[in-house]
């Protein structure tokens, strides 16, 4: 009997999800791809997290931007042996606002519903014996699959994996995003009501690098952000700003609303921490994985924030943010690790529970003559966000999940390893442009 393809979750990275309300008559989106986004709307309540500040309300995710398009009609019809026994690709649209580990239980229940809805179909006879799938996880995606092994793994449900971009040790655009409102993670225009926001959301938080020397003082000391004294005041003063003009039952006095931040601060951190030690300790081997089930694609050749440096410690730690700290040296120097894909470092992108010499480096070189028309994009937004749109990448993708797709696919050593040995066999490295 011929091999039955796993059907394939596409997971998409923060912000790249719709919400909307349904509580008015007129279901409103509030975050949307290009028209939309209501940053007071989306900020969650500080005495509950769960829900929305404003009230009443009832927001849910809707469905993935539309970057993400072409890659599920990509896997669509190239996992498909033949056009009329497709195989199955969802799309998995999560609040990106919560934990990583909600996201993760909302994940491991869909994974349960895509193999139920996959064994319906006749021509998937003999997948009852199988009841895995396959998952793509771009940015925040990659990070809530890890969170879905981490906890649901022992199920054995999951095939193979790509994840695109992920941030596995942080990214260095969270500060930004947290201190500033700029940032790679979801645009760049400045926002202070995203600034706001950002710092009501636990999964901006759980993306806060851990990579060494991410942070560091003027001495080149390694400094830890799970600690709340290292954060800069304007943060908590911000949170008890919002507890203040939010909350319920914190409001008053001063005294109160600012233990309140502080419970709040600590909690982000603490779920931070949590996130980590879950990605630290991933063991493929208990889940049933191996490393060659695992493709994880990394860009490089952007200028991107490498290191972070804290002034003003113990009394009043501030955040060095300066565009000289915007580094790209891998272009002149094919062994420099300082580099990135414009929003996440190499150091942050590298998966702690993988050799380095298994991932798989491209650059915005590898945009082919039919893909000049996506670079317009870069206008708009970072390398980082179109990782999903590279055809090279979601080539990679297809010959990792079905060996037997023939189109054309190359891939770089990650810079100063020695040896190559990623998870496609045989695939072509390229060295120099």
């Amino acid at each position: 009997m011929a091999k039955i393809q796993n059907p394939t979750i596409v997971i998409p990275g923060i912000t790249a999800t719709s919400l909307h309300d349904d509580y008015p008559l007129n279901t409103r989106d509030i975050w949307s791809m290009v028209l939309h986004k209501e940053y007071q709307r989306i900020a969650l309540h500080p005495d509950d997290p769960r829900y929305e500040t404003v009230e009443p309300a009832h927001v849910y995710p809707g469905r993935l931007f539309a970057i993400y398009n072409d890659l599920i009609d990509a896997l669509r019809h190239d996992l498909s042996a033949k056009a009329d026994n497709p195989t199955p690709v969802f799309a998995f649209p999560y609040d990106w606002r919560r934990k990583i580990q909600d996201s993760a239980q909302e994940l491991d229940e869909f994974v349960e519903e895509v193999i139920g809805r996959t064994m319906l179909l006749r021509h998937y006879s003999g997948y009852e014996d199988i009841q895995k799938v396959d998952l793509v996880g771009h940015s925040m995606g990659g990070l809530i699959i890890t969170a879905y092994l981490h906890k649901f793994g022992q199920k054995k449900r999951i095939g193979k994996i790509a994840t695109l971009g992920t941030p596995f040790l942080g990214s260095l655009e969270t500060i930004v995003k947290l201190t500033t409102g700029l940032g790679n993670l979801s645009g760049s225009k400045p926002s202070e009501r995203e600034r706001e926001s950002a710092r009501t959301m636990p999964a901006i938080y759980q993306m806060i690098p851990f990579y060494k020397k991410a942070v560091i003082t003027p001495q080149n000391r390694s400094i830890s952000l799970l600690k709340a004294n290292n954060w800069q005041e304007s943060i908590l003063e911000s949170i008890e700003e919002y507890v203040r003009l939010n909350s319920v039952k914190h409001y008053r006095p001063a005294d109160v609303r600012k233990k309140r931040a502080t419970e709040i601060l600590n909690q982000m951190l603490n779920n931070a921490e949590l996130l980590q030690d879950s990605v630290q300790g991933l063991d493929l081997e208990s889940v049933g994985l191996e490393t060659t089930d695992w493709l994880a694609i990394i860009g490089v050749g952007e200028k991107t924030l490498i290191q972070l440096v804290i002034e003003g410690l113990p009394d009043h730690p501030r955040f060095q943010i300066i565009e000289d700290r915007y580094e790209e040296e891998w272009q002149k120097n094919k062994t420099s690790r300082r580099t990135g894909d414009g929003t996440v470092a190499l150091e942050g992108a590298l998966p702690p529970f993988l050799d380095a010499n298994q991932a798989v480096c491209i650059c915005d070189s590898d945009f082919s003559f039919f893909e000049i028309g996506d670079h317009f994009l870069g206008a708009f937004t970072t390398f980082h966000a179109m990782l999903p749109n590279l055809n090279l990448a979601q080539r990679l993708i297809l010959r990792h999940f079905r060996p037997k797709f023939r189109g054309k696919v190359w891939g770089r050593r990650v810079p100063g390893e020695d040896t190559w040995n990623p998870p496609i066999t045989k695939l072509k490295k390229k060295e120099k442009e």
